[in-house]
C-alpha cells in the first residue's frame, strides 16, 4: 500500500511538472499580447548641426533623459541639416508648417505638427507633448514632403539616425571619422591663431605699460590718423559685439566663418557676465562708452575734456585685460575658438592702442 501511495504521490507531482513546463513553453512561443503590441508611440524629427552649440546642449543634454524615460515608445529622426537631403526635408517643412523667418534655424523640433525651435523651447515643452501624444494613442512622423521617401529608403543615410538605435553603418562610421579629423584639423588652426592673437595683446599691454610709466606717447602713426582711426575701430568692434548679443538674443546658430567653434564658446558658462548678463551686450555698452568719452575728450571747449581722454583710454585699457581672459579661456580651459570673440579683442587692442597718446604728454 505503501508503495503504490507513493507511485501515485509521484506521478502527480510528475504531471504537474508537465503542465507548468507546457504553460512556459506556451507563454515563451506565442505572440506579444494585444497590449504590447499596441503600445503608443510617438514619432518627432529633429534638424541639428555639428557647429551648433545649442543642438550639442539638446542632444546631450536634453534627449538622453527622455529617451531612457520612454525607451521605444520615442522615436527621434535627427537629420543633419549640412545635408543636402536633410536641407530638402527642413525646407519643406518650414513650408509646411508656415514657420517664420525668426524662429528659421536649428535645432528645429517637429513633433505632430508642432514646431519646437532652440535649445529653451525644446526642453520646456518637448515632455508634455510626448505625453500628449501617448495619451492620444501615439504620433507618426511629422507631415513633411519627401520625409516618408527617406525613412522607406533601403540604405539610411549615414546622418539620418533613429533613436534610440544609435548604430550606425561602417560607411557611417568612415565618415565620422573623417569629419572627426577634420575637426582636429580645423580646431588646431583656430587654437593657433587663437595664440598669435594671444601673444599681440600681451605684447601691446607691455608696450603701454612702458609708455605709461616713461609719460612718453612714442607712436609710430600720424596724429592726424586718430580722427578716424578711433571711430573705426570703435564702430568694427560695435558691429561684432552686436551681432553676438543678437545671437544671445535670438537664441540662432552665429555663423562661424572656416574655423573655430563660436557657438560652443557661446553657449558655455563663460559666455555671461556673473553667469547672468552676456558677454555680447557687455561688448556693446564698451564700445559705446569708449566711442562717447572719445569724442567728448577731443572738445577743446569742455572743462572735464582731459577726464574723458583718460575714462576711455581706461575702458578701453579694462576692454583690452578682459580680451586677454577670455581669450585664455577659450585656449586653456575650453579648448574652442570664437573668431567673433578674437576680432574683437584684436579691434579692443588697437583703440588701447590709439586711445594711450591723447592722455599722455608728448614725446620730447
Amino acid at each position: 500500500m505503501k508503495r503504490c501511495f507513493t507511485a501515485k504521490y509521484d506521478d502527480k507531482i510528475l504531471n504537474r511538472w508537465f503542465l507548468a513546463l507546457f504553460f512556459a513553453l506556451f507563454l515563451a512561443v506565442s505572440p506579444p499580447s494585444a497590449a504590447a503590441q499596441d503600445a503608443p508611440v510617438v514619432h518627432a524629427v529633429l534638424f541639428w548641426s555639428k557647429g551648433c552649440g545649442h543642438c550639442h546642449l539638446v542632444l546631450e543634454k536634453v534627449l538622453p533623459p527622455l529617451q531612457a524615460k520612454y525607451g521605444k515608445q520615442l522615436q527621434l529622426l535627427l537629420l543633419e541639416a549640412s545635408e543636402p537631403f536633410a536641407s530638402e526635408l527642413y525646407q519643406a517643412a518650414v513650408t509646411t508648417f508656415q514657420i517664420s523667418e525668426g524662429r528659421r534655424g536649428v535645432p528645429t523640433l517637429v513633433i505632430g505638427d508642432l514646431v519646437l525651435v532652440g535649445s529653451s523651447e525644446i526642453p520646456e515643452k518637448l515632455p508634455g507633448e510626448i505625453e500628449r501624444g501617448l495619451a492620444a494613442g501615439g504620433l507618426a512622423y511629422p507631415r513633411i514632403p519627401g520625409l516618408e521617401k527617406a525613412l522607406n529608403a533601403q540604405a539610411p543615410h549615414p546622418n539620418a539616425t533613429v533613436l534610440p538605435s544609435l548604430e550606425g553603418t561602417p560607411e557611417a562610421g568612415a565618415q565620422s571619422k573623417k569629419v572627426d579629423l577634420q575637426a582636429e584639423a580645423g580646431k588646431a588652426k583656430s587654437l593657433t591663431l587663437a595664440i598669435l592673437i594671444l601673444g599681440g595683446i600681451v605684447l601691446a599691454l607691455v608696450n603701454v605699460l612702458l609708455l605709461w610709466a616713461k609719460k612718453r606717447a612714442a607712436w609710430v602713426f600720424p596724429a592726424a590718423w586718430e580722427g578716424w582711426a578711433v571711430p573705426l575701430l570703435g564702430l568694427l568692434g560695435l558691429g561684432v559685439a552686436g551681432y553676438l548679443a543678437y545671437v544671445e538674443w535670438s537664441s540662432t546658430t552665429a555663423i562661424c566663418g572656416p574655423i573655430g567653434d563660436c557657438n560652443a564658446v557661446q553657449n558655455s558658462e563663460f559666455a555671461k557676465l556673473f553667469g547672468v548678463l552676456p558677454l555680447g551686450w557687455v561688448g556693446v555698452f564698451g564700445y559705446l562708452a569708449i566711442l562717447g568719452t572719445w569724442q567728448l575728450g577731443r572738445s577743446k571747449s569742455l572743462p572735464f575734456a582731459a577726464l574723458a581722454r583718460q575714462l576711455a583710454f581706461g575702458l578701453a585699457l579694462f576692454g583690452t585685460l578682459f580680451s586677454l581672459y577670455l581669450t585664455s579661456v577659450e585656449i586653456f580651459v575650453l579648448q574652442a575658438v570664437c573668431l567673433w570673440c578674437l576680432s574683437s579683442a584684436s579691434l579692443m587692442t588697437l583703440l588701447l592702442l590709439w586711445l594711450l597718446p591723447p592722455v599722455l604728454e608728448p614725446a620730447g
